[in-house]
């Protein structure tokens, strides 16, 4: 597509820029969902001059129309997952109306599989790794129709004459340098919810084999970067002023690994009178090298949740994921939140290539002691599902395993869901029940309507009995659980097909 034919040559265009996010969803309405990376281009693109919104499923043709009038380009926030088949849907109703908007990919699976994506008649460029800068450029192309110019932006591939381009790497950028989040491209949800989510950091210190954060650092070399302490208050000021949260959920890895910004925000929460109670991320080694004047400190300043990544119970997966981490140290954590009246929710991961029904049973039996030191506490299962761009799907490769060829094919690409080639059919149908089993455990079936209520409760006294007793070995309902997901997926790549 020859997007220099929307305008003359030198022509200054439209301002106007549309988002959508492009997040995995199960059941849940990810319409008013909010994006932090959308809300962080936004904020970017703003003092240049442009103006965004948020492009949604619910919106009818005729609204879809009129949204898209005067729209310079439209940008999709994409991660691996079912969320490909949402973007694609939406790419298409756009290509409908106007088949000259050009259309803007970025994200986990943009950067990690450039080639796959641009090879959809549903995407014009894609953005690899940050995208405030290439985006910016690429929009200055677009308005003054003058695309010469895309040749020399940084991070961004593209399709010309029939070839795919890629420029080369952007380098990585200090956080601090950029505009506070744009928290009100999705105004009207953060008003209505009280409970926010907020991140001051971007990458991981850390490669585990597992993680696109990883895979990040391989591919474009950056590494773990997080917000000065006045710019995290300064947002928060915003946050609390406008919105009143009762919770904010720090939503970075690695928060409470830095003991100078904590302190420092420890002191700035009680001198600013805040009240907000909120949750953090942390890894339980660092978590236990806090001192305890200092978990008290969090505890008193609203601190209620913090969330550990276990992995697993096995010691020997732990190493084989290179997760620089001691499972004997992670009740020891769990125990230790619970001391200063803090609950964890912790995730575990079943299904790695090369793991036992042993090392599977471990990771039960680990979670159960968690729970008895923790009652309070929640604790969730997922399949392993192999990502772009990370060493474990190497692995999997070797075991005969393919990741889809065409975005077409990740309907039911879905961490609860995914089937493993590399596992026998007994070790498949553990694993997914356990899934299953902790979702239920877990869910929330009283803020549902009654036919939801009923059998969700049901499930979750099942679940929960057969955590006590580790059975496992026969859990029909779960595996029924996740055939009826299975079948929600399929019906989702029909209605999705098309527009």
């Amino acid at each position: 597509m020859n997007h220099i034919g929307m305008a003359q040559k030198g022509t200054i265009m439209s301002n106007k820029i549309l988002f959508y996010n492009g997040a995995s969803v199960t059941f849940a309405d990810m319409d008013d969902h909010p994006c932090i990376s959308l809300m962080a281009l936004s904020a970017f693109l703003k003092p240049l001059g442009y103006e965004s919104d948020v492009l949604k499923d619910r919106h009818t043709e005729a609204e879809l129309r009129e949204k898209l009038q005067g729209c310079l380009a439209v940008g999709f926030s994409v991660y691996t997952g079912n969320g490909i088949l949402r973007s694609l849907h939406m790419a298409s109703r756009i290509r409908q109306i106007n088949k000259d908007i050009p259309l803007v990919w970025g994200g986990y699976h943009p950067t990690l599989e450039p080639d796959q994506v641009l090879h959809s008649e549903s995407v014009d460029y894609v953005i690899r790794g940050e995208g405030e800068y290439p985006l910016a450029e690429l929009l200055d192309c677009l308005r003054r129709g003058v695309l010469d110019g895309v040749d020399k932006i940084a991070g961004l591939s593209f399709k010309r004459d029939g070839q795919l381009c890629h420029n080369p790497p952007r380098p990585h950028s200090d956080l601090n340098d950029f505009p506070m989040t744009d928290y009100l491209l999705y105004d009207d949800y953060l008003k209505r919810h009280k409970t926010i989510p907020f991140i001051s950091t971007r990458g991981c210190p850390f490669d585990c084999r597992f993680c696109c954060s990883s895979a990040f650092n391989h591919l474009l070399g950056k590494r773990f970067r997080q917000l000065s302490v006045e710019n995290i208050i300064r947002d928060v000021d915003f946050l609390v002023k406008r919105y009143a949260p009762e919770v904010i959920e720090f939503i970075d890895d690695n928060f409470l690994s830095n003991r100078e910004l904590i302190v420092r925000f420890v002191e700035a929460y009680r001198q600013r009178g805040y009240s907000f109670r909120w949750c953090a991320r942390a890894r339980c080694d660092f978590f236990l090298r806090l001192d305890d004047e200092i978990v008290k400190s969090l505890h008193d300043i609203g601190l209620i949740k913090i969330d550990f990544g276990v992995e697993s119970g096995s010691q020997r997966i732990l190493d084989l994921v290179r997760k620089r981490s001691d499972v004997g140290k992670v009740l020891q954590a769990v125990k230790r939140s619970a001391s200063f009246g803090l609950w964890n929710y912790c995730t575990f991961m079943n299904g790695i290539p090369g793991e036992t029904l042993e090392e599977v049973r471990m990771s039960v039996d680990l979670r159960n002691e968690i729970m008895k030191a923790s009652p309070n506490s929640q604790v969730e299962f997922f399949v392993f599902t192999p990502l772009p761009g990370t060493e474990l799907l190497e692995d999997c490769q070797k075991l005969g395993f393919s990741l889809p060829e065409r975005l077409e094919d990740y309907a039911g690409y879905h961490f609860h869901h995914f089937q493993a080639p590399w596992l026998s059919a007994k070790h498949q149908r553990v694993a997914t029940a356990i899934s299953w089993a902790s979702f239920f455990d877990i869910f929330r079936g009283d803020l549902c309507k009654w036919y939801i209520r009923i059998p969700s409760r049901i499930l979750k006294y099942v679940a929960r009995w057969r955590f006590k007793h580790n059975a496992f070995g026969f859990a029909p309902e779960f595996l029924i659980a996740n055939a009826f997901y299975a079948a929600k997926a399929l019906k989702h790549e029909k209605a999705y097909a098309k527009p």
